[in-house]
């Protein structure tokens, strides 16, 4: 039996509205197919939260990789901080969104259950790959008000221990918190130094919401070449606090996340980068070099327009 128990174990958390704590590092698994992977970066390299969505069709995968770290290593259930979303298509029923994720999962609960966005379509046609067609959606008229209080019910009945969302703005936050009997403890929206939400930032932390940061580095597969995006990783503040700190310039970028309070997700399928992306919180950078970082914002998106809502611009 591996020791994993002592990696990581220093790691920062927070405590959650729920009262439950959440490691701020993650890994993101969208895309990742190998279990192998995903348990390797929590026995080898210490992640402890893995996050997933039914969207990503790797549910089933993350919980081969849950069953293949609790019984290689002295690991268990409660070690591990498990987060997976309710897609727009499923909300005329969450607990069976739930439960058939809780089934791929292999799991009794899950940590972390999140609203997937702030929106809601019906699937009329799925995606054809052979003639390279998306998938097609139509609008239905759910409000969130409707949707919410399903997701507190899987609080009582035990299916998850917290609650949140994703993709909300401070409108939609502002609504939700009108009428919730359970606050959401988290808000996974897109952040990074070319994106940096201050105001969302500030939003959610002034009440109790835990931003969680996807695509923190400010890049994506393909994106920078499909949509000319600024790498972030060349600036020279960046590439100035790399050498002061004697930390890769993708150190120096998630550090300036999690100094700013809030959780991330980095993804990659490479053990050395999730090692170099998990390996961020033993140095402290100056507030002036953060508050530098934080000027190169200039509300550039990595993820933009979708398909599931006729290519409107809705992320957060």
């Amino acid at each position: 039996m591996q020791s994993a128990s002592a990696l990581g174990q220093d790691q920062p958390y927070k405590t959650l509205s729920s009262g439950y704590k959440m490691p701020l590092i993650g890994l993101g698994t969208d895309k990742i197919f190998d279990s192998d992977i995903l348990a390797n970066a929590v026995i080898q390299v210490g992640y402890r939260t893995l996050d997933t969505a039914s969207r990503y069709q790797n549910e089933h995968v993350v919980g081969e990789a849950i069953q293949k770290i609790i019984s290689n290593t002295e690991l268990k259930r409660d070690d591990l901080f498990v987060v997976t979303k309710v897609w727009q298509d499923e909300v005329e029923d969450v607990e069976a969104a739930c439960k058939r994720s809780l089934d791929r999962l292999k799991l009794d609960y899950v940590d972390l259950y999140l609203l997937h966005w702030p929106l809601y379509t019906r699937l009329v046609e799925p995606a054809n790959p052979e003639t390279n067609t998306p998938a097609k959606y139509e609008r239905i008229n759910i409000p969130v008000h409707k949707v919410w209080p399903q997701l507190e019910a899987l609080v009582e009945k035990g299916l998850v221990r917290s609650i949140g969302v994703s993709n909300f703005g401070v409108q939609s936050l502002w609504d939700l918190q009108s009428y919730a009997k359970i606050i959401p403890a988290v808000n996974e929206i897109e952040i990074n130094p070319l994106y940096a939400q201050t105001d969302l930032v500030k939003y959610c932390l002034a009440n109790n919401i835990l931003p969680i940061a996807y695509t923190p580095i400010a890049r994506a597969a393909t994106t920078e070449k499909k949509r000319g995006t600024d790498n972030v990783l060349e600036t020279d503040i960046v590439q100035a606090c790399s050498k002061k700190y004697q930390k890769s310039p993708v150190q120096v970028v998630l550090n300036w996340g999690i100094s700013r309070g809030y959780g991330i997700i980095p993804k990659s399928a490479n053990i050395d980068r999730q090692r170099e992306n998990f390996q961020i919180y033993d140095f402290k950078m100056e507030q002036s070099d953060l508050d530098e970082i934080t000027a190169l914002n200039r509300g550039q998106k990595i993820c933009y327009r979708d398909e599931f809502v006729f290519f409107h611009n809705i992320f957060a």
